[in-house]
């Protein structure tokens, strides 16, 4: 499928909970991998669970668009070959991140000195 920036903003509006762009670099070296949407599924769930835990309903799936340059016309016109992949939203394995998270903000540093600990 081929998209430009225009026709992004048309698909987009209507998928607001339930969807997120991603944006690759150009060429085939950039082309979707058989595991690239799974670097995001804990991001996703994770909205979910927020979005959740805040009163507002979500469907048990989330969708990712990915965008790979294709080309650009004479015109600056960028094309894009597209990628939509649904996936299944897990919230537990969000619940289980975010409290470890929450464990994490609570509890001591685990090292005397981190460069994290050093800048705040």
């Amino acid at each position: 499928m081929n998209t430009s920036i225009k026709q992004k903003e048309k698909f987009w509006k209507p998928f607001l909970q339930a969807c997120e762009s991603q944006w690759r670099g150009g060429g085939k070296r950039y082309a979707l991998k058989e595991d690239t949407a799974e670097h995001y599924r804990l991001q996703q769930n994770v909205y979910n669970f927020l979005l959740r835990k805040n009163k507002y309903q979500t469907e048990d799936y989330f969708l990712l668009l990915f965008y790979v340059p294709k080309e650009v016309t004479a015109t600056g016109e960028v094309i894009f070959d597209t990628e939509l992949v649904k996936m299944k939203v897990n919230i537990s394995m969000a619940e289980k991140a975010w409290k470890k998270a929450l464990k994490l903000l609570n509890s001591d540093c685990p090292n005397k000195s981190c460069e994290w600990c050093e800048r705040v």
